[in-house]
């Protein structure tokens, strides 16, 4: 009936996204196995990302269209608050500073950070006016999920091959999950 073709509609519209999802896992492993030029690392990270959020968020073509342009100038965003206060912090020298000016900085980082938390929830106020609420709620949760597998990787990545030296002291979670 009616049902059944709603369905299969809605497979239809999803298989461009689930075939995406495929060939991203097909492509996994090289992009943290192999060592290759940053640049394309970043992209095939990229993609990986766009494909793991569009299939856990069930985003439609058309959410899509809407919530990506939002996404990417979020991240931008953030990435430049970050970035300033990265710059901020290792141009402070504490130890030829007063006693206030320790204060104002302490004062001026939780400022900062405070705007960071007012921007993050902005935008989750305006990712929930295009996926509503529940799936906007998700969001944090599956970057950070998406984080933890990509450290996860890139360590048994290091492990393997030896790429580069691990970081002494830390303890690293085990990996019991791949990526996607």
């Amino acid at each position: 009936g009616i049902r059944r073709h709603h369905v299969y509609f809605n497979f239809l519209l999803m298989k461009p996204y689930s075939i995406l999802l495929l060939l991203c896992m097909c492509l996994q492993g090289s992009a943290w196995a192999q060592p290759g030029p940053p640049r394309e690392n970043t992209e095939r990270l990229e993609s990986l990302r766009i494909a793991y959020l569009t299939e856990r968020l069930s985003l439609t073509p058309e959410e899509s269209k809407q919530f990506w342009p939002l996404q990417s100038a979020h991240e931008s965003e953030m990435e430049a608050m970050r970035d300033a206060m990265k710059m901020e912090k290792e141009s402070f020298d504490a130890t030829q500073a007063s006693q206030r000016e320790i204060l104002n900085f302490v004062e001026k980082m939780a400022e900062q950070r405070k705007a960071m938390i007012d921007f993050e929830t902005s935008h989750l106020i305006a990712v929930a006016d295009v996926l509503g609420a529940e799936r906007a709620l998700k969001l944090p949760e599956l970057q950070r999920e998406l984080a933890r597998r990509i450290r996860e990787r890139m360590g048994a990545a290091q492990k393997k091959g030896g790429h580069g030296p691990r970081q002494q002291g830390r303890r690293q979670a085990p990996n019991r999950s791949r990526l996607l």
